[in-house]
């Protein structure tokens, strides 16, 4: 059987890694490693791991210097990893189905065109401890076309980083985790499924835990507009590979920015950064078609923004029913409560 890398990078997070390296540990799958990178600039990480090191499969590496986060996960596919399917869960994030990566291997081995396996994933919001499972990923089929997937993309999938078991090789070959920017996973995950197949399972198997050290809640306008890249890189890949026509790529493009733009001034507008929410539409105005600056600044989430505190249940109404992204209504009442 093909051996797998579950990988664990973290950060200051000896309150959560625990849970983690347990559900790797738990996992029915048997020819695989555990492999810890730790970034932590104290022992308090180290010291949990060491109720570990008599486990054979179990490897823990502590850097002497930071290497930040996406520079981490790079160093685990790149230097430390020895499994041909490469997992990545965040030291503060857990897997829930102790059988899954058996069972992602053997749909992997059963269609040996597919570079990757995915499965759903809920959402804890540790503040409160409320539990939300969205509904985005609903009747996706179990195998699908890599092309498909990409250019259908923008109509909202779900893509959890710490359910995707892949192949290894094919990913550092692409050079993964390139950029150093919040969603350097999706960034490179998009340019993978291109002109490859990949599978799907319909179950929730790991759950992403949001509090307030999550790199997703530090917002400001220099990290959304470097976010872009992950955008702007996997449209140019596919222009180089030029299977889509010119025109499909220009409306990926457009409904990629609009949902990524939208949602970046509505986070900056609840966090009361509204002198950036100004800046970035300023930005957009500037760099956009007019078409694009109009269906982004003038869209009605982003007046309803404006207009109405994220704590509204109405938020919830449209999030939940509207986008079947639930979570977000929750990741907004937090963002804004949080001090910044």
């Amino acid at each position: 059987m093909p051996f797998v890398t579950i990988a664990i990078p973290t950060y200051k997070q000896p309150k959560y890694i625990k849970e983690a390296i347990e559900s790797a540990l738990t996992q029915t799958y048997k020819d695989l490693e555990i492999v810890v990178s730790d970034d932590s600039p104290d022992n308090e990480t180290a010291e949990i791991c060491q109720e570990y090191k008599h486990i054979s499969s179990f490897r823990y590496y502590h850097n002497q210097q930071a290497l930040g986060r996406v520079k981490n996960y790079r160093h685990l596919l790149y230097d430390l990893a020895r499994g041909a399917f490469f997992l990545c869960l965040d030291g503060d994030d857990y897997l829930t189905d102790n059988t899954y990566i058996a069972r992602a291997v053997n749909e992997l081995l059963e269609d040996t065109q597919k570079v990757l396996i995915y499965a759903n994933s809920a959402t804890l919001f540790s503040d409160s401890g409320r539990l939300i499972s969205d509904k985005n990923n609903n009747n996706l089929p179990q195998t699908m076309n890599g092309d498909w997937f990409f250019i259908n993309f923008p109509r909202g999938f779900g893509l959890s980083h710490q359910t995707i078991l892949y192949d290894r090789r094919a990913a550092m070959d692409l050079d993964f985790y390139r950029h150093d920017i919040v969603s350097a996973d999706w960034e490179s995950f998009l340019r993978l499924v291109q002109g490859q197949r990949l599978g799907h399972l319909p179950e929730t198997v790991s759950v992403w835990r949001k509090h307030g050290g999550n790199e997703t809640r530090h917002i400001t306008l220099e990290n959304i507009l470097k976010n872009r890249l992950f955008i702007e890189e996997p449209y140019h890949f596919a222009q180089k590979r030029g299977h889509f026509s010119q025109k499909e790529l220009a409306l990926w493009r457009e409904k990629m920015l609009t949902r990524f733009y939208v949602k970046s001034l509505m986070r900056l507008i609840f966090t009361g950064q509204k002198e950036a929410a100004g800046e970035l539409a300023a930005i957009i105005r500037r760099e956009e078609s007019a078409f694009l600056t109009l269906k982004t600044t003038r869209h009605p989430l982003v007046l309803m923004a404006q207009k109405v505190k994220p704590q509204n249940p109405l938020w919830r109404l449209v999030l939940k029913e509207g986008l079947k992204m639930e979570s977000f209504y929750y990741e907004f009442a937090a963002l804004a409560e949080a001090k910044f």
